[in-house]
């Protein structure tokens, strides 16, 4: 099958930026999907062209309203193209709903994935936000998923986001907060741990810069199981599009993810249409 793993973070290619992403984002991110992707998955990294360039804009809401249509266009656009489903590849799930909406092919992302399997791990759950900015969202996200009960808190980090970053090339200093604020969480009642961002993650995997000292990479904190959110989100990508292949019914139409009538269609033509500077593969 071949889905597609929509970035949020945006770069022109054939910039240092765009070759970052290329020579160590994407290795370090197929490498993540890898360790539970079926052999047959074919996944292709899309980007924008237009949108958030950096992790200093990621927890501020409004930037993410001015960018998430470029992700919605991606999906949809993969649709057209045969993708079989799409993954949004950012913890806060921008236009995760309305992509469901708009396109019949699945569509997952890393915060509802992730936080449902943690519901499954154990009975409560904490969640790692980088930013203190980026708490109030993450709070927003349990309510609306139906989790409030499961979660024992959010928490979170405060690391610059030049530090995040640099944790694609040495992970020490973003472990070692993690660290922290899981026994924060723990502490609270936790008996999993989430950590919310898709750069974090992969980086506390695999412990880039410093395998030496974590030669497995960190998947616990004192004993205490970290969700593998890269895990949770493929695999649930694929299971959705065997169901869909199989004929078996795998999204309700009846209500939040109808399918708009013709006329609504109509009426919203003039913003259909994607005019953006568009997006690049890898």
């Amino acid at each position: 099958m071949k889905i597609l793993v929509a970035n949020v973070a945006a770069a022109d290619e054939d910039t240092e930026v765009g070759h970052i992403f290329k020579s160590v984002a994407v290795p370090l991110f197929r490498k993540s999907f890898g360790l539970t992707k079926r052999p047959d998955t074919e996944l292709v990294f899309r980007f924008p062209k237009r949108g958030l360039s950096n992790l200093e804009a990621q927890p501020y809401g409004f930037f993410h309203s001015l960018s998430d249509c470029e992700t919605l266009y991606m999906v949809m656009q993969a649709e057209r193209e045969g993708f079989d489903g799409a993954i949004i590849a950012c913890f806060d799930d921008p236009t995760l709903w309305s992509a469901r909406q708009a396109v019949d092919i699945p569509v997952v992302a890393f915060g509802e994935s992730s936080l449902f399997l943690a519901a499954m791990m154990g009975l409560r759950f904490g969640l790692f936000c980088p930013s203190p900015f980026g708490v109030p969202e993450f709070e927003e996200k349990i309510v609306r998923y139906g989790l409030k009960d499961r979660c024992a808190g959010v928490a979170a980090g405060y690391l610059p986001a030049a530090e995040q970053e640099r944790a694609m090339f040495d992970a020490r200093p973003v472990i070692e907060e993690f660290v922290v604020v899981a026994r924060q969480l723990i502490a609270r009642g936790a008996e999993v741990l989430v950590p919310g961002c898709g750069l974090i993650a992969p980086c506390l995997r695999f412990a880039p810069g410093c395998e030496a000292d974590y030669p497995e990479g960190v998947t616990h904190v004192d004993g205490v199981p970290i969700v593998d959110i890269y895990g949770a989100t493929v695999n649930a990508a694929e299971t959705l599009v065997e169901f869909k292949r199989a004929g078996s019914p795998w999204i309700s139409r009846a209500c939040r993810y109808a399918k708009p009538s013709r006329e609504a269609f109509e009426g919203a033509r003039s913003v259909l249409e994607y005019t953006g500077p568009g997006f690049w593969d890898c």
